[in-house]
């Protein structure tokens, strides 16, 4: 481990770092090399211009951390994966015209950023797929351990079973109770040392929730200062299966973190929703005309669906849907151009909705289910979207389980919620739609 600015960070990460810097180094290295964009020697000794490039590059890394790209030492998405490299490289563009705005001297030739940025990005696209081709061979997948045999426990365990491009496998779990024990057992509790330093798992798990099952406190903190990764289960449920386990939530932390607290969307999330919602609203409106003259022709009623839902903080609003019935030439267009949704862009253009939301509810449902699920008002903390997170993890199948699964996806995404995850859930609904 390396300590720097009082933050420990794995000496792996400092070393992606300098691979990354090294391959935009050379990218752009090739590019003034050409001669197409300046004059090699005159700009790299005479015009300063390796500075200038040094910075583009910094600016660059410095967004890839802050988005996560060091965190994560395995791909789960390539989908994902693009679209933060694509959103670096454009932090990138707006700091360099800010440089520029700011400095003039410290401006480079446009088509450098312009056709270098791009590049790199397919060169580091291509370099993380083979590094995680090659970690895949070397490493194999992560082992997880649970202590235990809490609900949680069981949930992440089958969660893994499901997502095998996770990287992830149970090794097994302690438990003093085998009724209900998550396969394979591997001995109790009291033999978690000497089971650890054997199996040496990437995450221990404790999920707890037998009686029988006492905490190994003293073990537990034997492997945490051996350096052994120990988690909470609701904490492995966060990161592993990316939503919020409901029964972990404790009333200490709605009360005293801000993890769950209302907040309005990003000014990078605010534009996008403005412009794609004008864009699509314009694009649209001609299949919607079509629509409503075949609706008419046919006798088949009304054309849209009304319905009072509950918006942020509680507040009602007007939610509209084009009415697309089971069979007919109507109903078979309406699909085929996705406009059941079309009139929902009115509701995001005047900042009721958001492209990325909890699904909105009638009013009355979300009151009887704030009643059931205390933990439902926090879904209200954000906009309602068109699509979600749950939306896009969850399969539409009624019943009070899946609305507590809802709920559990939507506070990952308010916890969570950044322009990065908005864009990856935008980019996911529009393929589910196809």
């Amino acid at each position: 481990m390396i300590r720097a600015a009082r933050i420990f960070a794995p000496t792996s990460s400092f070393r992606l770092v300098l691979i990354d810097a090294a391959l935009m180094a050379t990218v752009f290295g090739l590019l003034i090399r050409t001669g197409v964009f300046v004059n090699p020697v005159g700009f790299l000794w005479d015009d300063d211009g390796a500075p200038r490039v040094a910075a583009l590059i910094a600016i660059t890394i410095i967004s890839m951390y802050f988005s996560g790209l060091y965190a994560q030492r395995r791909i789960e998405s390539r989908i994902y994966l693009v679209q933060q490299l694509t959103f670096c490289a454009g932090v990138s563009l707006v700091s360099q015209a800010l440089l520029s705005w700011i400095h003039d001297p410290w401006t480079l030739p446009r088509g450098l950023p312009l056709y270098g940025l791009p590049i790199c990005i397919l060169v580091l696209f291509c370099w993380r797929l083979l590094r995680e081709a090659l970690l895949s061979q070397l490493e194999g997948t992560g082992t997880v351990m649970i202590l235990g045999t809490g609900e949680t426990g069981r949930r992440i365990a089958q969660h893994i079973a499901a997502n095998p491009a996770q990287h992830l496998k149970v090794a097994g779990s302690l438990t003093n109770n085998l009724v209900g024990a998550i396969p394979p057992v591997l001995g109790e509790l009291a033999d978690l040392c000497e089971v650890a330093r054997r199996l040496r798992p990437d995450v221990i798990v404790s999920s707890l929730g037998d009686s029988r099952d006492v905490m190994p406190i003293t073990e537990m903190l034997d492997l945490r200062y051996s350096g052994f990764r120990i988690e909470e289960a609701g904490t492995a449920c966060e990161l592993i299966c990316r939503y919020v386990s409901a029964p972990d939530l404790r009333p200490s932390r709605m009360l005293f973190s801000s993890d769950f607290d209302a907040k309005d969307i990003p000014l990078s999330m605010l534009l996008t929703d403005s412009s794609l919602s004008v864009l699509l609203l314009i694009a649209g409106a001609p299949f919607v005309a079509v629509y409503w003259a075949l609706m008419r022709i046919s006798g088949a009623g009304r054309v849209f669906r009304v319905t009072r839902c509950a918006g942020m903080n509680g507040q009602p609003f007007l939610s509209r849907q084009l009415r697309v019935d089971d069979a007919g030439v109507a109903a078979a267009f309406a699909r085929s151009a996705h406009l059941e949704n079309w009139p929902q862009l009115w509701n995001v253009l005047m900042r009721r909705m958001s492209f990325v939301g909890p699904s909105p509810q009638r009013l009355g449902a979300a009151a009887e289910l704030s009643g059931l699920l205390p933990i439902h008002e926090y879904r209200l903390n954000v906009r309602p979207g068109i699509t979600g997170w749950a939306r896009i993890n969850l399969k539409e199948t009624p019943g009070v389980i899946d609305a507590v699964q809802e709920v559990e996806h939507d506070l990952y995404y308010i916890r969570n919620q950044s322009f990065s995850l908005y864009t990856y859930i935008l980019l996911r609904g529009l393929r589910a739609a196809e």
